[in-house]
């Protein structure tokens, strides 16, 4: 019985079979453009199909032939041939490295690359078909885009329309300490791809220099000595929920002359919060994710020469809580007043409060939920 005749491609028309049938030039029935598509079939890699944009059939042809070459060089060189866009690359990446897929990645382990590549990298270069495409023109061009990425007002509009609280507070100049994270962050992942064989080398990732519109780098604000000793003073006076200090000063400011107890509380907290950063160095979001239990009171040898036993207090931080994910401990430097205050916002927070305190609660909570950390920004300014 003879064999059954193939079976035509209904989409097919004009195909002309090259390289031994190994290359097939066809043109798309119904479609009045003319321009001529391509099918290579590569040992081990499947069929790849794409269009060589050309009406001419000799150019097709010739473009058909290059790419073919192009793929069986990158097979013989033990290189990927599949078509890598940029977000597969960074899911790849971000899989290898914490394990995680981008989408399911939760406040807490989201990774510096991942909330960049939310910010500009996926807008950008997600337009390449091939993060092969990629040149290091195309990165000079990133960085025209990134640094005036906030000067339209209308696009700021429109890019936080969606959030709950409107405007979101950018800065149109963005500051040379930001793009250099940017810049490691494209390096290391473009540097991932030619490590797992998706692209042959990586482009030039330069941060333009003397650029007009790149805020140079500065240092943060700190208090004078003076500034810090008037900031204690105000905050033991509204902390004050005794009247020990027999000052009634507050009395004059008719929204202050009647402090209720969560008042009290509240002040106290930002007095403890303040003197707690200000003796250990720790981190505002740090800070707002310490329980309890995480304050700790040991006694050591004062030296090896001298046995008295001196007493010293350090914050036990997890790695969880710490910003660069690793456990260390945090000593106060004045750990009796440090000790006193704690004691003290403890007493007091377990004798206005609704609800008992815990040992794994958060200590700067808000007053009513013991699981939400407290906003102490307004109280502070």
């Amino acid at each position: 019985m003879p064999p059954a005749p193939k079976k035509k491609n209904s989409y097919r028309e004009n195909e002309i079979p090259l390289m031994g049938g190994n290359v097939i030039l066809y043109q798309r029935k119904g479609n009045k453009t003319g321009i001529w598509h391509c099918q290579i079939k590569l040992p081990g890699q499947g069929r790849h199909r794409f269009s060589t944009g050309e009406r001419d059939e000799e150019l097709a042809k010739q473009h058909a032939l290059n790419k073919y070459q192009a793929f069986r060089t990158r097979i013989a060189d033990g290189l990927d041939t599949k078509r890598w866009k940029w977000n597969d690359v960074v899911e790849r990446y971000l899989m290898i490295t914490i394990g995680v897929k981008p989408a399911t990645v939760t406040h807490n382990t989201t990774p510096t690359i991942d909330r960049f590549n939310r910010a500009y990298f996926s807008e950008f270069f997600s337009r390449f078909r091939d993060i092969r495409l990629v040149t290091s023109d195309d990165i000079v061009d990133y960085w025209n885009y990134r640094i005036y990425y906030w000067q339209d007002d209308e696009f700021i509009k429109s890019k936080f329309k969606h959030l709950p609280g409107g405007m979101c507070n950018v800065s149109k100049k963005p500051n040379i300490r930001t793009l250099r994270h940017e810049r490691n962050a494209l390096k290391n992942i473009f540097m991932f791809a030619r490590n797992e064989g998706i692209i042959q080398k990586v482009p030039q990732i330069q941060i333009p220099r003397n650029h007009p519109n790149i805020e140079e780098e500065n240092h943060r604000g700190w208090f004078e000595k003076y500034e810090y000793e008037m900031l204690v003073h105000e905050l033991m006076v509204r902390a004050d929920p005794a009247g020990k200090l027999g000052i009634n000063r507050l009395k004059k400011n008719h929204r202050k002359a009647h402090q209720t107890p969560q008042d009290y509380v509240c002040w106290l907290r930002m007095r403890f919060a303040v003197l707690v950063m200000a003796n250990t160095g720790i981190r505002p979001q740090e800070l707002k994710t310490l329980r309890w239990c995480d304050f700790k009171r040991e006694y050591m040898p004062y030296s090896d020469e001298n046995p008295v036993q001196v007493p010293f207090v350090y914050i036990d931080l997890q790695a969880y809580q710490s910003k660069v994910r690793k456990p260390r401990e945090i000593f106060l430097r004045n750990p009796d007043k440090g000790w006193h205050l704690y004691n003290q916002f403890r007493e007091l927070k377990q004798k206005f409060e609704p609800h008992s305190l815990k040992e794994t609660d958060l200590i700067f909570a808000s007053f009513r939920r013991r699981d939400k950390p407290a906003t102490m920004s307004n109280m502070f300014k």
